[in-house]
């Protein structure tokens, strides 16, 4: 990692890496900070660092500083653990305290003490694992974030800069070149935004523009500030674009007016995005590339694979698939379960081995736990949740994710997403329940029994009858925020017992 970083820093040595309202940094500038910093923790800490157990503990906010210490715990051979600053300090510490690696933390919240004091200490010593003698990169798995029992994903750093490499192979410099700016968004704490938009962009000598949140300025303005050309994204995120627009969206196509709404929007400048992180319906991918004139690439990946395992591109797409395995990338459907299995030097090898299917006694493959097809082209479609489906009483299978997305497209602006499991009570057990996760401060909803418009959608979307919700339900996000970190399968167990315990509540 350390060589392939080096090589792009000084390549790229007068470029602009980053920007903000009023600022920049160039890649030069960046690179003979974080070798002064490395000098810094050389003196200070010497005799920690020279442990090679030990980690870099990185607990910033994207920023300047976040990767002059990535760049100096990589300069120095360091093994990094990458942790978000809005995991509460109580569930940092202990995470830093089971990681048993020893090493030093930096962060910028003063909340960490006694582990952490003037924003960057030593912790004691432990019994870091490694990846042989390679360093490591240390993530939290996506969505997973607010608890101490959360999984922990060890990738070697050649696996990432696999990953990286995969990536270039397959987008041209047409899609991502050394003039881009991406707008950053995503944090750094979680593989998509680190490798696809952080690390790939480097490699390309391109710019990151990092918003300011002090409230100086909205991000509505600063986007028409930075004029970035690309965005990295999820899903939510250009849904919420979409609402702000309104329903005048869903009617404008490619083209003048497009242009008009992408310069008052983005800038005027923004070309394409890549989404990823959750399925979009292709109904609102069209509507956003229509209402902006850019062009929208889903992929599919996890963090287990560094995370990129396909995506579309502007050579090979096509809507409703998440794109073509990588280069290197080999994608396997279980006949059995149609359980999407990957190999790749890209996959990381240090799991539990129950993550592991072994067709032969050479040939491994990574369980991914979704379910999906290929079709006749070798383009990738992810279907749900291997375990999301359940049975009904009267014996038919429903797969929940497949009537979310249906009434996903129809949901009033203050429900952030539907979640569909079945109904808890005896009396209803062949029947399905809709809870409506709605957005912070909206008033509560009584439930009700689903209205004959929603009935008339799910039949018109081709849902069958056991298929439509019975019940709604809402909730807020503050009452299920323990539930809505948990992965889909556990998160509607645990919204099914709430439910049940709401109903007893009510007698």
């Amino acid at each position: 990692m350390w060589r392939h970083l080096k090589t792009c820093f000084q390549e790229h040595h007068h470029r602009v890496l980053f920007r903000g309202p009023g600022w920049d940094r160039t890649y030069g500038e960046v690179w003979n900070a974080a070798g002064v910093k490395a000098g810094v923790w050389k003196h200070r800490y010497g005799e920690v660092l020279n442990d090679p157990r030990s980690r870099v503990y990185l607990i910033r906010d994207n920023g300047v500083t976040w990767m002059e210490e990535f760049l100096a715990a990589m300069r120095m051979d360091k093994s990094v653990v990458i942790l978000s600053p809005k995991m509460p300090p109580r569930v940092l510490q202990e995470k830093i305290r089971q990681d048993g690696g020893g090493g030093i933390v930096c962060a910028d919240s003063p909340l960490l003490e006694p582990v952490v004091r003037d924003g960057i200490s030593k912790t004691g010593s432990g019994t870091g694992t490694g990846n042989g003698d390679e360093p490591t990169i240390t993530l939290v798995t996506s969505g997973s974030s607010s608890g101490v029992n959360r999984q922990n994903v060890e990738l070697g750093t050649s696996q990432i800069l696999t990953n990286i490499r995969q990536i270039h192979e397959r987008v041209d410099l047409e899609m991502i070149h050394p003039n881009d700016t991406s707008f950053s968004l995503l944090p750094w704490s979680h593989c998509y935004g680190l490798t696809c938009e952080l690390l790939c962009l480097t490699g390309r000598g391109a710019s990151l523009y990092l918003p300011s949140r002090d409230g100086s300025m909205t991000i509505r303005q600063q986007l028409r500030t930075a004029q970035p050309t690309l965005l990295f994204a999820v899903p939510f995120l250009l849904e919420k674009i979409l609402q702000q627009l309104g329903p005048l969206s869903r009617f404008v196509k490619k083209g003048i007016a497009a242009s008009i709404i992408n310069r008052m929007v983005m800038g005027g400048k923004l070309r394409s995005v890549s989404v990823g992180g959750a399925s979009m319906s292709g109904e609102n991918l069209t509507h956003f590339e229509n209402a902006l004139g850019v062009d929208v690439y889903e992929g599919y990946g996890m963090t287990e694979a560094s995370p990129m395992i396909s995506l579309n591109t502007r050579q090979d797409y096509r809507r409703g698939s998440v794109g073509k395995p990588l280069p290197g990338v080999e994608v396997y459907i279980d006949p059995s379960t149609d359980e999407i299995l990957v190999h790749g030097e890209n996959i990381a090898r240090h799991l539990d081995k129950d993550r592991y299917l072994y067709l032969n006694k050479d040939r491994w493959y990574y369980k991914t736990g979704d379910r999906g097809r290929i079709d006749q082209d070798g383009f990738l479609y992810v279907v749900d949740r291997l375990k999301d489906h359940f049975k009904l009483a009267n014996g038919l299978f429903v797969y929940p994710q497949r009537v979310e997305q249906v009434y996903h497209k129809y949901r009033p602006l203050a429900i952030q997403q539907w979640v569909v499991f079945q109904d808890p009570r005896p009396l209803h057990s062949n029947e399905l329940v809709m809870m409506g996760i709605l957005e912070t401060g909206t008033p509560h909803a009584t439930h009700h029994t689903v209205t004959k418009d929603l009935v008339e959608i799910g039949q018109n979307e081709g849902l069958s009858s056991y298929e439509i919700p019975q019940t709604v339900w809402y909730t807020t996000v503050e009452e299920i925020k323990d539930m809505l970190t948990e992965k889909q399968t556990p998160r509607r167990s645990m919204l099914r017992e709430y439910f049940a315990s709401l109903m007893d509540h009510k007698g």
